[in-house]
């Protein structure tokens, strides 16, 4: 994800476009294209393409132009995801026609500057995202475990240009969310995401930075993960935000996520977030065992929130899009409920799910 969003750097193809790239760049006439949908995405343009006559389903995905000056980055992430489809079902890249995984498509923008992207075409994976209000607790402890099955295929790969990048979006570029505050309306908001950004800098981040730099998906939310046909939480998705950086931050990125996305957040709170981290904990424990107390991941949880709340308004100001507020709906109310919620109370009920395990979490890292 770019790190300015003070601009509008999304592409903007349209059907004709499309068709054009997939003939240039891979090879498929423009006659075989049966329908084309545009998907919802934050700086990128990804489009749904079913061809003809076989009903084949590809992914077509135009990386912004600014992060497609990095083309290192792009190269590694790409390769980065042949490698983990070999353990962990995810989007996996097609060639070009001349055997590359990246493709080009320039277009002038509208203020008729030369703008070149990276295009990739991925194969569609079958499935669905899951529906707000509808997630079960066995959903949540196969997010979690998604997620730990993942940080164990990770474990064996090195990508240094992806594990030193950062930008606003990562754990290190939290406190430059704080410039964007004002974008907050409402004073007791505002006040509380500032409370967390502050706790964040100054208690966490020293903290954090002592910590392994490991790889990370940085955005495995419910829009990047999918449901199989029985109803089981099964593939990754869209590894755009990958960087390096501690588990324990991808951990919490999930279960901010997760909350978002339950029946009854009064009710489920607590309870489906320790089903999360025990599905996490049953592939990584040293992760759980080491990093994971309650305080540090309910500020991580409640950190993530507000940058996703923030950067949300701030992106919705240049682009007027509503995907961007998907968190705005339920974030506010998580964000003060988890708040309310004693650490003694979230303790008992995540040791209670993690002692088959072998597991429990302290209250406090000290």
């Amino acid at each position: 994800m770019a790190n300015n969003l003070d601009e509008n750097l999304r592409p903007t193809l349209n059907q004709q476009d499309v068709e054009f790239v997939l003939e240039d760049q891979f090879g498929i006439s423009r006659d075989r294209v049966d329908s084309v949908k545009l998907l919802a995405g934050y700086d990128d343009q990804n489009f749904y393409v079913k061809l003809k006559p076989d009903g084949r389903e590809v992914l077509l995905k135009i990386t912004n132009w600014r992060d497609s000056e990095n083309v290192q980055l792009i190269g590694e992430m790409t390769e980065l995801m042949c490698q983990l489809g070999k353990s962990v079902p995810c989007s996996v890249p097609l060639q070009t026609k001349t055997g590359s995984p990246l493709g080009r498509y320039v277009y002038q923008d509208s203020e008729n500057h030369r703008r070149e992207c990276i295009v990739r075409l991925f194969n569609f994976l079958p499935g669905k995202i899951m529906t707000p209000g509808t997630i079960t607790r066995s959903q949540a402890f196969q997010w979690g475990d998604l997620l730990g099955r993942m940080h164990l295929a990770l474990d064996s790969m090195e990508f240094p240009t992806i594990s030193e990048r950062t930008f606003i979006w990562a754990w290190e570029g939290v406190p430059q969310v704080k410039r964007y505050l004002d974008v907050v309306s409402d004073q007791d908001r505002k006040d509380l995401a500032q409370h967390f950004f502050d706790k964040y800098e100054y208690e966490m981040l020293p903290r954090m930075r002592q910590l392994k730099r490991d790889l990370i998906h940085g955005d495995l939310n419910e829009r990047n993960v999918l449901t199989n046909a029985a109803g089981e939480v099964y593939a990754v998705l869209d590894f755009g935000d990958c960087h390096g950086g501690p588990r324990a931050w991808d951990l919490a990125l999930v279960l901010a996520y997760l909350s978002l996305m339950l029946p009854d957040i009064q009710r489920d709170l607590v309870n489906y977030l320790g089903d999360a981290i025990s599905g996490y904990a049953k592939h990584m424990p040293n992760v759980v065992r080491d990093t994971c107390d309650v305080e540090t991941l309910k500020t991580l949880i409640c950190t993530r929130l507000c940058q996703s709340l923030v950067l949300g308004l701030q992106s919705f100001k240049v682009k007027c899009d509503p995907y961007v507020l998907t968190t705005q709906k339920k974030g506010w109310f998580v964000l003060r409920q988890l708040h309310s919620e004693t650490r003694q109370n979230i303790t008992d009920v995540w040791n209670k799910l993690l002692k088959p395990y072998g597991m429990m979490l302290k209250e406090t890292a000290h």
